[in-house]
């Protein structure tokens, strides 16, 4: 047990229960990312690499080289670390809609993602 203050006969457990609000499991990795900004009708006008703190089907929680604005459009693009076959590799590439962002760590909502076999 923590006193919570000098001389204070208050004290923090184990036993406190923190409950995380999201729905969607989250799985933690540093996955190399790159990421491309989306302007009107798809038109790339940004892009740059990260790493992926971790994902889920509902978002992707990243770092970046630059930060992002939030609202911004964005399309990622993951290498799977898995192949497909035991022999092709694959990418997945994820569209959505960035929620938060820091200076250097972005939340993107996932709108549509597809896994795609990649060009040798």
């Amino acid at each position: 047990m923590i006193p919570l203050l000098p001389d204070s006969n208050l004290e923090l457990t184990s036993s406190i229960v923190i409950r995380d609000r999201r729905s969607k499991r989250r799985f933690c990795t540093n996955q190399d990312l790159r990421y491309e900004l989306l302007g009107d009708h798809d038109r790339i006008i940004g892009s740059g690499g990260g790493t992926i703190l971790n994902i889920s089907s509902a978002g992707v929680c990243f770092t970046t080289e630059n930060g992002l604005t939030r609202g911004a459009k964005v399309k990622l693009t993951i290498s799977w670390p898995v192949l497909l076959d035991g022999r092709v590799r694959i990418k997945l590439i994820i569209r959505g809609a960035v929620l938060r962002a820091t200076s250097n760590t972005v939340v993107a909502k996932t709108e549509a993602y597809g896994f795609y076999t990649r060009s040798l």
